[in-house]
């Protein structure tokens, strides 16, 4: 599997980001809508990286925007689901491992290796794909 996005190509440089920061929480209470525990997290991705398309889709958008909007149940899990066929055109190739520290399949046009993983994970990854620099230029500007 590796061997195969390895020969992906992308028009526009890939855009590689270290995972290392990417934290699972466990132990986290939510209740009407606010945060009563914050949970522990786990850093499950430490010396781990993610390489990205950097460009977003208008339908990518539009996903995303009615997750935030909070709709119902059903209509949250149509976006959900769109979020992440969108997202394995962006998030080409990793080195993750899953919780047991086994390899993960490579994300790219797999939705459903997005959709397996935790929520945590899930926002992580949303959360460097839109952003538009390193996190390590960030900090310094």
């Amino acid at each position: 599997m590796v061997a195969e996005a390895e020969r992906i190509v992308s028009k526009i440089p890939l855009r590689r980001v270290d995972a290392s920061a990417c934290a699972v929480v466990v132990g986290r209470v939510i209740k009407d809508g606010k945060i009563v525990n914050q949970g522990t997290p786990h850093l499950v991705h430490k010396g781990e990286w993610v390489e990205f398309v950097p460009v977003t889709s208008v339908r990518e958008f539009i996903s995303l925007m009615g997750i935030m909007d909070g709709v119902g149940n059903e209509a949250m899990s149509a976006h959900l689901k769109q979020l992440g066929e969108r997202l394995a055109k962006r998030v080409v190739r990793w080195n993750w491992t899953d919780m047991m520290g086994e390899s993960l399949p490579q994300p790219y046009g797999c939705p459903d290796v997005l959709l397996g993983l935790s929520e945590d994970e899930l926002y992580w990854l949303m959360a460097r794909s839109y952003e538009t620099e390193p996190e390590d230029e960030r900090k310094n500007a």
